[in-house]
């Protein structure tokens, strides 16, 4: 499945209406009440523009989320797309996947994790960082840090690590569909019940609204589009990557 900006309103719009705090990661982990508020995460993995369009979509509807960047293999951030949507007000976070670059080496993989975090905070501020899931390494990046590491890097905490512990209600679109079985490593909190996904709005808008947990929305920007071409290329990647992924659920665990 692929998704279109039209419906990224429509969840963003039936959030807003339940009168609940609304923000990023950071927004969340600073709150003092934090048992009815809604989380906004994007991870970029690919196509780091298509995350500017849904990041002024936000802005227009008047929210701030957060936005994970992977670096390059030379090492380098989409400098101008982290500049715009930080301009925009939006939270800017580092998309680690450091142990699984270096083949599960922890040492190499954390020298490689500060360093990319020092170019990162060249372009706008980052106080919270969040692991690719990587499902075609044996590695877990949600392994690397500890909470020293954390604390060394002067970081705020982690999306999956930091958030867990209050049970979220959780809703990705991790292999191109609301539910989790195209979901190999992108879980915190709580499933999100398979009869209120955003495919069928009335029960959605029900269930965040009755919640009395946090809410947590994720999303990867390069699935979500404005045309029909962007979102045929969208829906034949998933369909290639889930294929891989069912073939990896038999050979190995998550």
């Amino acid at each position: 499945m692929s998704f279109w900006h039209a419906d990224y309103q429509q969840i963003i719009e039936a959030l807003l209406a339940t009168g609940k705090p609304v923000g990023g990661v950071a927004d969340f982990l600073r709150a003092a009440d934090k048992s009815s508020r809604i989380i906004l995460r994007h991870d970029v993995d690919r196509m780091a523009g298509k995350a500017s369009d849904l990041a002024r979509l936000e802005a227009r509807l008047g929210v701030c989320s957060t936005y994970y960047f992977r670096v390059s293999q030379s090492g380098s951030f989409p400098r101008s797309v982290v500049e715009a949507i930080a301009s925009l007000g939006h939270e800017i976070g580092y998309h680690y996947e450091d142990l699984s670059f270096c083949k599960g080496k922890r040492d190499a993989a954390i020298e490689r994790f500060f360093r990319n975090l020092e170019a990162l905070r060249k372009l706008a501020p980052c106080t919270t960082v969040s692991m690719h899931g990587a499902p075609l390494s044996k590695f877990h990046n949600q392994d690397l840090l500890t909470e020293d590491d954390l604390g060394r890097a002067q970081l705020l905490g982690d999306a999956v690590a930091g958030i867990e512990p209050f049970s979220p209600y959780y809703l990705t679109d991790t292999g191109g569909t609301w539910l989790a079985q195209a979901n190999l490593r992108d879980r915190v909190g709580k499933a999100w019940p398979s009869d209120a996904v955003p495919t069928v709005m009335v029960a959605f808008r029900q269930f965040v609204a009755a919640s009395s947990l946090p809410i947590y929305v994720s999303t990867h920007p390069e699935r979500w589009s404005n045309g029909l071409p962007g979102y045929l290329r969208s829906k034949t990647a998933d369909s290639l990557t889930n294929t891989v992924k069912t073939a990896l659920r038999y050979l190995r665990p998550t």
